[in-house]
């Protein structure tokens, strides 16, 4: 099962990859700023209407948010070459 950390992990670096501050996505979620920051760092659970929102701003399907840990690396790779899979583990879950 994939913890409450990665998740908001993953959450956090998608949305700082689409320029959008805490407070813009929490207005497109219909969440407040504290509830994304709460989300980002593993401490709140998302509910699955939420979860939906955050996909469809995010423009990604929700089982590649919600996708194990190594499904999400090879998936990752598959898009990039030549790439050190301990670097590249690195910076997807940091």
């Amino acid at each position: 099962m994939l913890s409450k950390k990665i998740l908001g992990s993953r959450i956090k670096n998608m949305r700082e990859g689409l320029g959008q501050s805490q407070e813009d996505f929490a207005r497109k979620i219909g969440v407040s700023r504290a509830a994304v920051s709460e989300i980002e760092r593993g401490n709140r659970d998302v509910e699955a209407l939420e979860l939906v929102r955050i996909a469809k701003t995010l423009g990604t399907p929700v089982d590649r948010l919600v996708e194990e840990e190594k499904e999400w690396i090879e998936a990752k790779s598959s898009h990039v070459q030549s790439v050190d899979q301990n670097k590249l583990k690195n910076c997807i879950l940091y």
